[in-house]
């Protein structure tokens, strides 16, 4: 609890820098491109018809098409987001399906207002308390609904998919014919651009198409959608959950007929007859125009969305402003609100309540120590309070540092130890020279030995240590011997003899030791006050350190961690994986399609927040030794329309090559 606390606290100053700088600089959303549609794909389509087009009639269906591009996109966009919301709320309604605690939930988790409400219905309805519906059922019953409901976007959003596919030209000449144009920027002659100017007519009309089928399709199936039971009918859990799964087909089947007509009104089913007169031909041509543009028209009232396509509008920039306009206007359909989840004030409305109660209680406590009310307790208590603060600080953090610094700095320099390394040599020099004095003034002794001489060591003396002695002081071994003889008659010694000299030497010698031990013990103390100064200096130091790791690692760009921070774009892997199996033993199905391309769409969210992230400066895949690149292009082929065994495929590479995707 303390250290996630602390790193909460510590992280707050970068996160709000974070976000500042994101905002002000890096302000252009990230776009998940339409039907495969990457903004290089667009560019290279959008330069080729242009090439192609020689008349203003030919400019307008470029605009037409570059328009479709946008209103596809659009409409992607918003149908991620609210099959993103839809999804929210059925994870949040199904975990409550598994909790238990229905009815204390549905009676204090909804909000005051519903509280409110259902304790009057109680009260005024005592007689049919025992009939109403259970809480488990009402559950179940929003947990059904909003299934059939991501169903029915998730078909929408294949159909988006699949239409804004139309606009690439699918067929293989014109796809040759399109990068020829690109690459070598010749112009096409009159039948390649009859044929690539009506490949892109064709394709602009199915897109639009499935644009608002799949729009009326959402809106639709929002409309289909029943109010909840009223409280005084009496409904089993089966009879609930038949009426619901009658809900869903309804949701299912009740759309032809309405898209049908609309698209009857505005011309986009008429079929284009083949004639052999030119003026016929560019009549139905204009007339096919005229159509489609009351297709733009109309889809452009049903997103209420204007395309900023012009003669000079680059792909890229309409990709862009698409996706802008999704963002600053998400939502595409309403989910009821007896089905949306409630929001957190709502769940936790009595702790808030509790936490206002005592926010109210606080501010009367400060009201009457302040100065409205004529008293000085806050200024006093703040001042002793930043003082506190201040003094910890410097206390604590400054000085523990100060004095580290002057410990490795100035003590070991200008410290002065209790003896001298010069006094303990000029002391053993001098013990040297009464060791030699004494050896040549007593080297003959009474039985006529040599001067220097030394006895034989015994059996049991160590020769190792004897020979030390003799290589450290000369002539102690010849003293010692000599003290020893001395005492055997120490009162004639001591006035006649060598007792006193050598007891003077002694005295030396012990003063020397006494020098040597000194200054070791001088160099334990100055360790020990180094290590008291780092121990006291550690709190600071672990403050300084944790801010400068954190600020590093917020400036430069590091490799995510694949056990925590890349699990869910690993679980979002998996369900598109999942999502890929169900769909490849349906191939027919819009839902198993759009199921695909709303999990990979997870993936790329989560992938590209985690590169964010770690890049540094918050734009994903900044380094060249970064794999967002590659892992951006094979999400886009996994969104695009095609053969599901394919897919599965690039799948399967994603796992085996991605280090972000290993456990």
């Amino acid at each position: 609890m303390v250290p996630r606390l602390l790193k909460t606290v510590l992280g707050l100053p970068l996160k709000i820098v974070r976000r500042a700088l994101k905002q002000w600089t890096f302000s252009k959303p990230e776009i998940i491109p339409v039907g495969g549609l990457t903004p290089e794909v667009s560019s290279e389509l959008l330069f080729a018809l242009r090439q192609a087009a020689t008349t203003a009639e030919d400019e307008r269906i470029v605009c037409q098409w570059l328009s479709a591009l946008e209103l596809a996109q659009v409409t992607s966009d918003r149908l991620l987001h609210d099959t993103s919301k839809v999804d929210q709320s059925l994870g949040f309604w199904a975990a409550r399906l598994k909790a238990g605690q229905h009815r204390s939930f549905l009676l204090l988790g909804q909000g005051p207002t519903s509280f409110v409400l259902d304790i009057l219905a109680v009260v005024t309805r005592k007689t049919n308390r025992h009939n109403h519906l259970s809480a488990t059922d009402q559950i179940e019953r929003r947990v059904i609904v909003l299934r059939a409901l991501q169903a029915r976007l998730l078909e929408a959003l294949a159909k988006v998919h699949d239409g804004a596919a139309q606009l690439s030209i699918l067929k293989r000449p014109e796809r040759e014919l399109v990068h020829q144009i690109s690459a070598v920027g010749a112009q096409p002659s009159e039948d390649e651009r009859e044929r690539l100017l009506s490949g892109a007519r064709q394709a602009t009309r199915k897109c639009i198409e499935s644009v608002v089928s799949a729009v009326n399709d959402a809106k639709q199936a929002v409309d289909e959608i029943t109010v909840p039971p009223s409280a005084g009918r009496s409904e089993p859990a089966t009879k609930t959950v038949v009426q619901a799964i009658a809900v869903a087909q309804a949701l299912r089947s009740r759309v032809a007929h309405r898209l049908h007509y609309i698209a009857s009104q505005t011309g986009i089913l008429d079929p284009e007859a083949d004639s052999a007169s030119s003026s016929n031909r560019k009549h139905r041509e204009a007339a096919a125009t005229d159509d489609v543009d009351m297709a733009l028209s109309k889809a452009e009232d049903e997103l209420d969305f204007m395309p900023q396509a012009g003669a000079t509008t680059s792909a890229n920039a309409a990709l862009t402003a698409a996706a802008m306009a999704a963002a600053r206007h998400r939502r595409l359909i309403t989910i009821p609100e007896w089905l949306a989840a409630p929001s957190k004030y709502q769940r936790y409305w009595v702790r808030y309540t509790l936490a206002g109660v005592a926010s109210l209680w606080a501010l009367r406590f400060l009201y009457i120590h302040s100065p409205l009310s004529g008293s000085h307790d806050l200024e006093n208590w703040g001042t002793a309070a930043t003082e506190s603060v201040v003094d910890a600080y410097r206390n604590r953090v400054v000085a523990p540092i100060l004095q580290l610094k002057d410990e490795l700095f100035q003590t070991f320099r200008q410290r002065r130890s209790i003896v001298s390394v010069a006094e303990y040599e000029t002391d053993k020099a001098s013990l040297e020279r009464m060791l030699a004095d004494f050896e040549r003034d007593f080297a003959r002794s009474s039985s006529g030995e040599a001067p220097g001489a030394a006895a034989a060591p015994q059996p049991g003396e160590d020769q190792s240590m004897t020979e030390a002695e003799d290589a450290s002081l000369p002539g102690m071994k010849f003293m010692m011997e000599c003290y020893e003889g001395e005492l055997k008659r120490p009162i004639r010694n001591l006035v006649n003899g060598r007792l006193l000299r050598t007891i003077l030497i002694q005295v030396q010698k012990l003063k020397l030791d006494t020098e040597a031990a000194m200054l070791e013990l001088d160099q334990i103390l100055r360790a020990n006050e180094l290590t008291v100064a780092v121990v006291a200096a550690i709190p600071s130091l672990a403050i300084a350190g944790g801010t400068g790791y954190l600020l590093i690692r917020w400036i430069t760009p590091s490799p995510p961690d694949r056990r925590s921070e890349a699990l869910p774009a690993r679980m979002a892997l998996v369900e598109a994986e999942r999502a890929l199996e169900h769909w490849a033993t349906d191939e027919d199905s819009l839902e198993g399609q759009g199921a695909v391309i709303w999990h990979t769409a997870q993936v790329y969210w989560e992938t590209a927040a985690l590169f964010r992230r770690h890049s540094g400066v918050g734009l994903p895949g900044l380094s060249t030794k970064s794999e967002w690149h590659n892992l951006r292009q094979d999400l886009i082929e996994l969104i695009a329309p095609g053969q599901p065994d394919v897919k599965q495929k690039i799948c399967q590479r994603m796992q085996r090559v991605y280090s972000l995707f290993q456990p």
